[in-house]
């Protein structure tokens, strides 16, 4: 297995120059990198509120190994609502889940697409937990086509979830029920991906209950999206060893299929 290209840290900045925003951005390249051929992108939304999801940390995931032995490029986008950048930054989400960060990743996403060594025919998306949260409202958004999904114990209605931390952000749902309302993924979650979701969720999880993925599938039927669905049984938020390894497998494999149908094609010229 090859090794990954340092990872580039970034700034895109938008919003016009009054006040323009600032998203950092990393990009994580295959060893063996050129920018005369066009690659999959996998965009990973697994930064909670206030986490950090940008940095010169090294962390070996699957989406690693997609860009070590897959020619897949990775990218981590830090907006609105992300911590480490400044209270201005952080506090924007308050009340706002589901628009202004998902507007960010969205943008980021975009952005991305126009970089001329990206296949915008093979553009996909990883999210656990309040990730899966983003990625699946990214689906809700128009003109942006989003191959595959693959979230992992999603919340899809905040009013489900630990109030501790629902309401840090949303407030108490008997004074914001509109807030709350706002904020569910199902009501306008109307197609899937076109090469399909993956949902993984433990049934014994304590922190994303597994209604959350029961009440999705649901919706999922009603609508006739194409998904695959992998339960584990009696685990928690956080996978045992085996379990872990085995989603592990099934991750590589989906976004294998689904990004890289073909290895990655070098770039026609443009004729003159």
């Amino acid at each position: 297995m090859g090794d990954v290209r340092p990872s580039q840290l970034r700034d895109l900045s938008f919003g016009g120059p009054q006040r323009p925003i600032e998203l950092s951005v990393k990009l994580t390249y295959p060893s063996d990198f050129s920018d005369s051929y066009l690659y999959g992108l996998l965009l990973m939304v697994d930064s909670p509120p206030g986490g950090q999801g940008v940095s010169d940390e090294f962390r070996l995931g699957f989406d690693w190994l997609l860009a070590s032995s897959e020619q897949v490029v990775v990218a981590r986008v830090d907006g609105r609502g992300s911590g480490f950048r400044g209270q201005r930054l952080l506090h924007q989400i308050h009340q706002k889940m589901g628009t202004v960060d998902v507007q960010d990743q969205l943008a980021a996403l975009e952005y991305l697409g126009k970089l001329p060594y990206i296949d915008r025919r093979h553009v996909g998306i990883y999210g656990q937990g309040y990730g899966g949260y983003v990625a699946l409202e990214m689906l809700k958004a128009t003109g942006l086509d989003i191959h595959c999904v693959a979230v992992q114990a999603p919340v899809i209605d905040w009013s489900m979830y630990a109030s501790a931390f629902s309401e840090r952000y949303l407030g108490s749902p008997s004074r914001e029920d509109q807030v709350y309302q706002a904020s569910q993924v199902l009501p306008n979650l109307r197609s899937s991906p076109s090469g399909g979701l993956l949902l993984a969720h433990g049934t014994a999880d304590a922190n994303v209950h597994f209604q959350h993925s029961a009440e999705l599938i649901k919706r999922l039927i009603n609508i006739g999206a194409n998904y695959s669905l992998q339960i584990y049984p009696d685990e928690g938020h956080f996978l045992s060893p085996g379990s872990q390894l085995q989603l592990t497998q099934s991750l590589i494999g989906y976004f294998r299929g689904c990004l890289l149908d073909s290895p990655p094609s070098l770039l026609q010229q443009d004729e003159a």
